[in-house]
């Protein structure tokens, strides 16, 4: 067990200037990225010419069957940061220069390289996503600032509830998965709601058509341990059934005293061919998460005088005994049927199923009670217990047809579908008669008081339903331009009744909507061997769950959404990259406004705006170069001019980069990166007295501007056997990742490594 770390009481540290970055960085990181394009593309044919010895003397580490022509989408085995083709934008099999949206494709070599082990740690290296937690459990993901809440599996949406955040999808294992395919903007017509940030597409692995076998062990920081094991192959002898089973176990302690988790994955797939042009895929994908000295909240930001607290990045809150489960479980089923002329009918079912139970206490609740803790003698602070669980049932089906057509004597692209899907969630939520003080001062505590009295449990239940048909068309006019028009035609219901026993309360939402209409547009114009310009357009509608002060159902969210930019293909689809420009209006979007005891109440904002620039360049530079970079720069009001979530940075600059050596030393593979974030700020619960007394019910909390370090190194052993070390914040840097729930600031992690020891036949 680790040993308790006490806070430190330093004084006041002074405030990171503000930086001063959009027309400079903007300018700046276009200047940098349209050379290193150029550059790239003068590369070409020097690559081409290449000698076979000089060829010859990159060294390959076993052999991985990939499924799929050069036109496959799938990552594993290719060794790229970028992929040939995605349909996560429109549904149509689309190269990333055709498509008229930004997307990111996080390969399975980029996962590899920087063990980026769950969907949280995906979205924290992608670009133009930040994340902000909440506790030790719970994140939420922002992007062109906005919520990220739409989660595809295999293309398939399903929705994410936001109940008490039990967030089993966002901890997601990546040992199952291929990819993760990020659309930033609105992406009404894959998911008929949602808002318009980003959706996230995980895409599980799928058998091989040949046999291959992997196994992988790691250890690291705090006590941290992975094994993970993959096998593929045909099932018979004429290669027609296939199937892969992966696992994956990982335990640890963390940087927080008295945290520990353990998490265990299990996937399996049968994929067979029932006639040469007909597939039928059966899957399963289990997991269970289990943590003690969990956190609920984070550390508090002032004394009660009104000082900064620094707090030891090691402190914890919490009881030792505190503690969260979770179990989750998806079964899978699809059905691809493929015709001769071109067409294909492809139908998906997916049956998603969760349940967390968490009994967790932490000395806290400033934001409930209005205390902050006593600097000089650490007293001052109530223990603020809460016990939950939660059952989550998602079944999701989405049934198209696409291919080509012919009209005006040219070739055309046409995909239509429906799709459906049923969410229910019931959860009990208990809460103490009253919040005691804890049995000592922070500096003394023992992070051991039991549980107190609770009172009878709050029960919620609910149910979202959302049925829609949509359609687009990809249409040649000339050789040179495409026009894709499309839309969604959607129904939804949200439902939502809650009971609070003391004293006896009932309240039911109970909000839907039928045909609503989600149009939408893009033009790609082809401007040569190597680039394309495009524009596209969309309408936004996000039903929402968020009640005012007043206890009413915030109406849906509407808005539309734009984007333009130019994008860049070179090596034939080997490097990506592209420059876009954005802007999103939006009304009604739920801004947090306050709290009544355990509760947050929402504003409906009017006219927010988002608008900003993206930069982003992926893939291969050269043989064993690889690059991941991506700079946003984004600004989001309402029409009081009042910044929209300004816990979250404006401004994120993303680089990782892999270099294999040449010759003799040709067994090494080196990386590194860095991650850079501008400076934020969260409207926090006042102190009542000291140098912050004064106006208002908040104070303002400022984190600085900060950037973030990681390394990497791979070492060929043999053929089939590699050690790969990661190193993560390599100059230690401290920082507060999350800074605005029920007013606590939660710090990122410090520096930590991870050694991997990879083997595939």
């Amino acid at each position: 067990m680790k040993t308790r770390t006490a806070p430190t009481t330093a004084g006041p540290r002074p405030r990171a200037r503000r930086p001063h970055i959009p027309l400079a960085q903007t300018a700046c990181a276009l200047a940098l990225a349209a050379p290193l394009a150029a550059w790239a593309q003068s590369q070409d044919d020097a690559g081409a010419a290449r000698s076979a010895a000089d060829e010859a003397s990159i060294a390959t580490l076993g052999t991985v069957t990939v499924t799929g022509g050069a036109s496959s989408p799938t990552t594993e085995g290719t060794a790229s940061y970028t992929t040939a083709q995605t349909a996560a934008s429109t549904r149509l099999p689309l190269s990333l220069r055709q498509t008229p949206q930004s997307v990111t494709v996080m390969t399975r070599q980029r996962i590899e390289d920087q063990q980026l082990n769950d969907i949280t740690q995906v979205v924290g290296q992608s670009p133009g996503i930040s994340i902000q937690p909440q506790d030790s459990e719970r994140v939420h993901f922002y992007a062109r600032g906005f919520r990220v809440d739409d989660i595809l599996y295999d293309g398939v949406p399903s929705y994410a509830s936001d109940q008490y955040s039990s967030n089993g999808k966002k901890q997601s294992d990546m040992a199952i998965y291929d990819r993760v395919e990020i659309v930033r903007g609105a992406s009404g017509l894959m998911t008929g709601t949602g808002n318009p940030g980003a959706s996230l597409n995980l895409v599980r692995k799928m058998p091989t058509s040949a046999f291959q076998a992997s196994a992988a062990l790691s250890a690291g920081s705090w006590d941290r341990h992975r094994a993970e094991a993959d096998l593929s192959g045909p099932l018979n002898a004429a290669g027609t059934v296939r199937g892969r089973i992966v696992g994956a176990y990982s335990d640890g302690n963390s940087f927080m005293d008295f945290y520990a988790k353990r998490r265990t994955v299990g996937y399996g797939v049968i994929q067979a061919d029932l006639t040469p042009s007909t597939v039928l895929t059966l899957g399963m994908d289990t997991q269970t998460n289990k943590a003690t000295g969990v956190t609920w909240g984070g550390l508090p930001p002032f004394w009660s005088d009104g000082t900064r607290t620094h707090f030891s990045r090691a402190y914890s809150t919490a009881t030792r005994w505190s503690w969260w489960d979770e179990d989750t479980r998806n079964v899978f089923v699809t059905l691809d049927r493929a015709f001769g002329n071109g067409w294909e009918i492809k139908a998906s079912f997916n049956h998603y199923r969760s349940g967390f139970a968490s009994e967790l206490s932490a000395w806290g609740g400033w934001a409930v009670r209005g205390v902050y803790p006593d600097k000089a003698t650490g007293g001052n602070a109530f223990q603020f217990p809460g016990k939950f669980d939660e059952a989550d049932r998602t079944n999701a089906v989405d049934v198209y047809a696409s291919g080509p057509f012919q009209w005006g004597g040219r070739t055309h692209e046409l995909v239509v579908g429906i799709g459906a899907s049923r969410q229910t969630h019931d959860g009990r939520a208990w809460y103490p008669l009253a919040y005691p003080a804890l049995s000592s001062s922070i500096y003394t505590w023992d992070h051991d008081d039991p549980m107190p009295p609770m009172r009878d449990p709050e029960h919620y239940t609910g149910k979202n339903v959302d049925l829609g048909a949509y359609g687009a068309a990809r249409l040649h006019p000339t050789d040179r331009l495409a026009v894709i028009l499309g839309a969604r035609v959607a129904s939804y219901r949200r439902q939502q009744d809650n009971t609070n026993p003391a004293p006896t309360q009932y309240t039911r939402y109970d909000n839907r909507e039928n045909g609503v209409i989600t149009p939408y547009a893009g033009l790609v114009y082809d401007m040569g061997a190597h680039h394309s310009a495009y524009a596209s357009y969309t309408r936004i509608y996000h039903p929402q769950n968020d009640v005012d002060e007043q206890g009413s159902v915030l109406p849906p969210a509407r808005g539309n959404a734009y984007e333009t930019g130019v994008k860049g293909e070179y090596f034939g689809g080997a490097l990506n990259a592209s420059a876009a420009l954005f802007r999103i209006d939006q009304d009604n979007l739920a801004q947090a406004a306050g709290t009544h005891g355990t509760s947050t109440f929402y504003r409906a904002a009017p006219g927010v705006r988002s608008k900003g620039i993206e930069l982003e360049i992926n893939g291969q530079i050269r043989p064993g170069w690889n690059i991941g970079a991506g700079y946003t720069h984004q600004i989001a009001q309402d029409s009081a001019g009042t910044r929209v979530n300004p816990d979250i940075p404006r401004s994120v600059f993303r680089l990782f980069t892999t270099y294999k050596l040449p010759g003799a030393f040709n067994r090494l593979t080196v990386g590194g990166g860095v991650d850079w974030n501008s400076s934020t700020y969260s409207d926090l619960a006042r102190p009542a007295a000291g140098v912050l007394a004064g106006e208002g019910a908040t104070v303002r909390f400022r984190q600085g501007s900060y950037a973030v370090a990681n390394l990497m190194a791979r070492y060929d052993i043999s053929r089939n056997l590699s050690a790969n070390l990661a190193v993560s914040n390599v100059f230690d840097r401290k920082y507060y990742l999350g800074t605005s729930f029920y007013s606590n600031v939660i710090y990122g992690e410090p520096r930590n490594a991870m050694m991997t020891l990879r083997w595939r036949m």
